[in-house]
């Protein structure tokens, strides 16, 4: 009967005008017929399951991951564009899922590893107008950062975006700019972020104007700023950086250093040796070539006070810049700040910060007190009297009281970026210890464009978790002889990462008994008609490979499995391979057919609008039900009375207990102490043949919790006793 009417759902699908209309008339007449309970006079425990399955709850999780629909945070909705393992979308993702699961009853947790360590090469670093709060941003775009309220213990990783960060700057005490290069081009950039370093927002792309690398930013007020790059490439703004319009120099030198005496006056110096200035805002600019070596950096106490730095050399003004003094330094400096008209820092090449307390003409070295193994990009005083540094992935902190200072400390920054798996599981309530692990990855990638920006992942894999979470959330209430496992992957498109990392810590205590991965479910390119398994025949797997083609058969409405991946060579590279030889267990993988020919393969094209929600649940029936038949769900209570052993033993505040009744009787589950007086009654009444579970709380019938020790689960039923021992452990 169910094969008759899985023919005529194939023929009526292949008639393409009646589908929408014949697929909702047949499938509503198959599940009120061959899911109902009673299948050919026999129970169909897993009927009821399949017959659960709802495809519009999975297409609404599909849309949400991928961009289709926005997800409410709690703050605000969220668009989800990607999933990449190293966007900050992809925590947002993981918020999702997490908290979708737990709407389902189940507790999930976060398994972390690392995806990747990097060394990053600091160039930028900039300090609160409180000292309260340190940045520094790198070459890759990243920003760190480290505040007083944990004691500066370390520096971490707080955000990404596209453009090398070249410095970092601070205006109105609470706005935080980067002037940027552009990965991949020329281009400046101009980020803002008004949430402390967490979101950045682009308010100038230079491309629109041929604005070049931006090495410096500066501001005046809260209102009057400007940054300025390579080829001359200069930004005004005077509206607090909401918008920014061009300016060149008369000559197309690269700009390393700038600084703002008001609101229409800013100098700048460039590689090429040259100071140049405007009273005017930028409209006109007059020159001064000072030297033939590159010149960095700029700085100005008042109107008259200045000091420019180099590479060797040094040049100082008491006049507001018409007579400038040179001296010889023996360092490569980058970077200077005037303290006031007669203290002076400058730091650069060697890791040295020096001190001149004349106005920049002698300098020393605090080297005898503080030096750095790496060179100096910038750095930062901070209003206490701090000086922060930062070069390569080195950060110095010296200490407030210098010249005279004695100590500082360095941090060492290594980027450590840690990927998310999500883990949650149905416990088994007979063999809790055996465990099925169904899974697939949640993270997404583009290789054609920026993943950063665009991987929505609507089929690889939002697919593949939209059949997970809804086997889940179909499981969250069934009666279960051994544990199913619920995992989510990330970093699978890095190189399996996320379960690599997971099958190297396999919890030793149980014993798995087969692992399900799902991977890019979401559509047949290969016009088979079929779903495509990966399983390595002769082998272990090919147990499991035929019960997945069985489960198939009997429960799919329209795409069922077929086995093309038989060879261990030619298997779907997915997270199921991070298992061979890891984990003693079969593992198989269901991936769509001719995924290889799938023209949004790790696109930006990879939409909701490309994947058939049918066939997507045909998956996800199949893997329902071989999760259910290797959990053991479905069974009939054992033929005698069973009292099963409490899970977890020991515990300190909560344990199952499990038991069997074969037939109506009186029932009467008690808890006794070492010399049989009992101490609790949990449950007296008539019940009827079937599996039960009771949650003790481990207190007595006064509700007063029991002290550590051993105590003894008694079950008198059907004039027969049995016990098992509980220890309390706190």
């Amino acid at each position: 009967m169910c094969t008759i009417f899985k023919e005529l759902i194939s023929e009526m699908f292949a008639q393409r005008k009646f589908r929408q209309s014949i697929s909702i008339i047949v499938i509503n007449l198959i599940l009120s017929l061959s899911l109902s309970p009673v299948l050919f006079g026999q129970s169909c425990p897993i009927c009821q399951l399949t017959g659960r399955i709802d495809s519009e709850n999975m297409a609404g999780l599909i849309r949400s991951l991928s961009g289709e629909d926005p997800i409410d945070t709690g703050d605000s909705l969220v668009t989800i564009n990607t999933r990449y393992a190293f966007s900050p979308q992809k925590a947002i993702a993981t918020n999702y899922l997490m908290d979708l699961a737990a709407s389902y009853g189940y507790s999930p947790l976060i398994h972390s590893f690392i995806l990747t360590i990097d060394r990053p090469e600091l160039t930028g670093v900039v300090v609160s107008s409180g000292a309260d709060t340190v940045w520094a941003g790198s070459m890759d775009g990243d920003i760190f950062i480290s505040s007083n309220d944990d004691g500066w213990s370390s520096f971490d990783r707080l955000t990404g975006f596209d453009g090398r960060v070249n410095e970092l700057a601070i205006s109105g005490g609470r706005r935080l700019w980067a002037a940027c290069k552009a990965k991949g081009t020329g281009y400046g950039k101009i980020f803002v972020s008004d949430d402390g370093g967490i979101t950045w927002e682009m308010k100038k792309d230079g491309s629109e104007n041929h604005i070049y690398s931006l090495n410096t930013i500066s501001f005046w007020d809260e209102q009057f700023g400007f940054a300025a790059g390579d080829w001359g490439s200069i930004l005004i703004t005077g509206d607090g950086g909401e918008s920014w319009w061009a300016e060149f120099l008369p000559l197309p030198y690269s700009i390393n250093g700038s600084t703002a005496l008001g609101f229409m006056h800013y100098m700048v110096v460039t590689d090429a040796g040259y100071l140049f200035e405007s009273i005017d805002r930028g409209n006109s600019w007059s020159s001064t070539n000072l030297t033939a070596v590159r010149l960095t950096d700029i700085d100005f106490s008042d109107e008259v006070h200045g000091v420019i730095v180099g590479a060797g050399v040094v040049f100082s003004t008491s006049d507001g810049g018409t007579t400038w003094n040179e001296t010889a330094h023996p360092a490569e400096l980058r970077c200077v700040e005037m303290i006031d008209s007669i203290n002076v820092v400058a730091a650069g090449s060697g890791g040295e910060v020096w001190i001149s307390e004349d106005g920049g003409v002698v300098w020393t070295s605090l080297e005898n007190a503080c030096v750095g193994t790496e060179d100096i990009w910038r750095f930062s005083l901070d209003s206490g009297g701090g000086i922060w540094t930062a070069g390569r992935n080195e950060i110095l902190r010296v200490e407030p009281g210098w010249p005279a200072v004695e100590e500082c400390r360095t941090y060492i920054v290594a980027d450590t970026i840690r990927g998310s798996n999500i883990v949650f599981r149905r416990e088994g309530m007979k063999e809790p210890e055996h465990r099925v692990v169904l899974c697939g990855h949640y993270d997404s990638i583009n290789r054609d464009t920026d993943p950063l920006v665009c991987a929505p992942g609507a089929d690889d894999n939002a697919s593949g978790i939209a059949c997970v979470l809804e086997c889940a959330r179909i499981l969250s209430d069934a009666w279960l002889d051994r544990t199913v496992e619920f995992v989510l992957f990330d970093g699978e498109e890095l190189g399996l990462v996320g379960s690599s990392a997971f099958a190297a810590e396999a919890d030793t205590g149980a014993v798995y008994d087969a692992l399900i991965n799902l991977d890019m479910v979401g559509n047949d390119y290969g016009g088979t008609g079929t779903a495509s398994l990966g399983a390595v025949e002769d082998s272990q797997d090919s147990t499991l490979a035929g019960l997945l083609l069985r489960c198939s058969e009997d429960y799919t409405l329209l795409y069922p499995l077929d086995w093309p991946y038989r060879m261990a060579h030619n298997q779907p590279t997915s997270d199921q391979l991070s298992f061979k030889e890891v984990v003693d267990m079969p593992v198989a993988c269901i991936i769509e057919s001719g995924y290889r020919n799938n023209p949004h393969y790790h696109n930006c094209s990879d939409l909701f609008e490309f994947v058939d929600v049918d066939y997507i649940a045909d998956v996800a029936r199949t893997a329902l039900a071989a999760v259910a038949e290797l959990a053991g769900y479905g069974l009939a209570p054992a033929a005698d009375v069973v009292l099963h052993q409490n899970y977890p033993n020991p515990f300190s505040s909560f344990t199952r207990v499990t038991f069997e009744i074969p037939s109506e009787m009186d029932v009467r589950l008690s808890v006794h102490d070492v010399t049989g007086r009992e101490l609790a009654l949990l449950i007296d009444d008539r019940v009827d043949p079937d599996r039960y579970m009771y949650i003790w709380n481990g207190r007595n019938d006064a509700g007063s919790g029991l002290a550590s020790g051993v105590y003894f689960i008694r079950l008198k039923a059907g004039g027969e006793t049995t016990s098992v021992k509980a220890v309390i452990l706190h």
